[in-house]
């Protein structure tokens, strides 16, 4: 009998808060609901690192952008390497004759053919009449003289300031003017005839400028 005194007072505690209980039971049942829909949201949005180098997170977001792979700098292809052709001389076999001696008024050469001292712009290259005579480098020819004291004349500018030119050459002359020529073409030969230097002989009178100014052909010969 006591025994069914208290399950008749649950039921009628029951009846009496029903509502509360619904209440309670619904607010139980919200809380689960939104703490796992909030753990389902967390797992998809902290995906799995991918490998490679990532870039930055968008700030604020906690998404992670597309991976993106940066090339190695190493593997980039080289520029092309520009090379600057060297000088050559102007000619093969050679004795020198009278050499450059415009620098300083103490130093003279002596001119049989003149019979005198004097500076010498200069280099003669003492050779065989008929030697190939060839361009010390690429450049353009700008004039061609037949000079009475220095023969039939060739003129090259080059690039890079320095102008050259080739003196007592034979009337045969292997260019013209405005010809592109190229480091060791054959633009003449040797002969003798520069009227100023007839005594030396058969030779090449080579002379050099750089920005109008008489230099040493040494500077870029290796004589």
């Amino acid at each position: 009998m006591e025994k069914t005194n208290k399950f008749s007072g649950f039921w009628r505690f029951v009846k009496r808060n029903l509502a509360i209980i619904i209440v309670v039971a619904c607010a139980i049942a919200v809380i689960g609901i939104a703490f796992a829909v909030r753990s389902a949201q967390k797992t998809n949005l902290d995906p799995t690192p991918v490998s490679g180098e990532v870039t930055d997170e968008t700030e604020g977001t906690g998404i992670t952008d597309i991976p993106v792979v940066k090339p190695d700098e190493d593997d980039q292809p080289d520029e092309p390497v520009v090379t600057k052709k060297d000088y050559v001389l102007p000619i093969a076999t050679y004795t020198i004759g009278m050499d450059y001696s415009r620098d300083s008024e103490y130093v003279l050469v002596f001119k049989k053919t003149l019979n005198e001292y004097s500076v010498h712009n200069g280099i003669d290259f003492l050779a065989e009449e008929g030697t190939a005579v060839v361009a010390i480098n690429d450049g353009k020819v700008t004039a061609i003289t037949n000079d009475f004291g220095m023969g039939y004349t060739v003129e090259i500018t080059h690039e890079d300031g320095y102008v050259s030119y080739y003196s007592s050459l034979g009337e045969d002359v292997a260019v013209s003017v405005g010809d592109e020529v190229e480091c060791g073409q054959t633009i003449g030969c040797v002969a003798n005839t520069a009227t100023y230097e007839n005594l030396e002989g058969s030779h090449l009178h080579f002379e050099l400028k750089k920005d109008g100014k008489y230099v040493n052909p040494r500077e870029v010969l290796e004589i």
